[in-house]
């Protein structure tokens, strides 16, 4: 009977771990080819519409990777241009995502989709992604 219980752990403890992980959050600017706009592009279009700021702000400290780096970049963008003012604790919440480990997807048209940490998309300044975001941001602002 002991092993008839032993048995029946094993295999459950083995189904529970063999399920897949959920992929990343992923990031996409674009509505064409099969590729739809990504919910966190979706959500942060909508308040740079409404020129939100306060409520990206408060994004980058989101638990969703994808939400924080667009609240981050766009913010940084709009601070370059006297839209958006740091305090200490933001600085603090950029700092800690700028090291991050936190995957994202990103996916572009006409290349393959790829993962990246936000340690390695702010690594470089500007950042992987900051052409495509800028352009991105500008549009909307139209």
């Amino acid at each position: 009977m002991k092993y008839l219980v032993f048995i029946c752990i094993l295999f459950a403890s083995y189904a529970g771990f063999s399920q897949s992980c959920p992929p990343p959050p992923t990031i996409c600017f674009i509505t064409i080819k099969g590729l739809e706009k990504s919910e966190s592009v979706i959500l942060t279009e909508s308040l740079i519409k409404e020129e939100n700021w306060d409520s990206l702000k408060m994004l980058m400290a989101s638990e969703n990777p994808a939400l924080k780096y667009l609240a981050i970049e766009i913010c940084n963008y709009e601070a370059r241009k006297g839209q958006v003012v740091f305090d200490r604790e933001d600085q603090e919440i950029i700092e800690r995502a700028k090291q991050s480990g936190e995957k994202i997807i990103y996916k572009q048209e006409c290349k393959p989709q790829r993962v990246y940490s936000l340690k390695e998309l702010f690594k470089n300044n500007p950042s992987v992604l900051n052409p495509q975001l800028t352009s991105w941001i500008n549009r909307i602002k139209k």
